[in-house]
């Protein structure tokens, strides 16, 4: 199964990563993530948007 959040605020403790990212799309497939970024387009079973 594949779930996109759509819009999330993203807290990194990952060095390499900004400390915050503001509206920002996570891929989560099988129970991992596969993607952080901003405008993910691939397809997802389901759709979660989290600016609300």
């Amino acid at each position: 199964m594949r779930i996109l959040i759509k819009n999330a605020n993203v807290i990194s403790m990952d060095e390499r990563r900004p400390k915050l990212e503001e509206n920002t799309d996570i891929l989560i497939e099988e129970a991992y993530i596969k993607k952080i970024e901003k405008g993910i387009e691939d397809e997802a079973d389901r759709v979660i948007d989290a600016s609300r």
